[in-house]
């Protein structure tokens, strides 16, 4: 983690999605926080590999689709390539499959793109706190 000027810790998160829009927006939400900033953005897999060597951030928001690819896949890869890096799954499915799926990937959080920006944000905090946060949506 970085820090600010004020000494607070920063978590560095970088952000997977196909969708510009949605990365821009999910940007500038992190961009009014003290201790969330965005430190890289991605579009696929081969693209957040890449962000992820070289950026090292503490947590990476990823979405499910990714241009015809899997992000449980990439979840997988972060978990073997970035062990201590957190992983929240950031998605339109809300489908128990979907949820238990990121679970057994290895993501410690699951959140649904139609939630709140503050439950997103308070997510990601609780994920980096060490917490596991899924909706109770999951089958398990």
């Amino acid at each position: 983690m970085d820090s600010r000027a004020d000494n607070f810790p920063v978590i560095r998160v970088l952000i997977v999605d196909d969708n510009p829009t949605v990365r821009a927006a999910v940007a500038l939400i992190l961009e009014d926080e003290n201790d969330l900033s965005t430190c890289g953005e991605a579009c696929d897999i081969a693209d957040a590999l890449k962000q992820c060597e070289a950026l090292q951030p503490d947590l990476a928001l990823v979405d499910l689709s990714l241009r015809g690819e899997d992000g449980l896949d990439l979840v997988k890869r972060f978990r073997l390539c970035a062990p201590s890096m957190r992983l929240v799954v950031f998605s339109l499915h809300d489908e128990p499959f979907h949820i238990d799926g990121a679970r057994e990937a290895g993501a410690h959080g699951y959140v649904i793109k139609s939630e709140d920006p503050q439950y997103v944000l308070d997510c990601m905090r609780r994920v980096m706190a060490g917490e596991n946060r899924f909706p109770q949506r999951s089958l398990q």
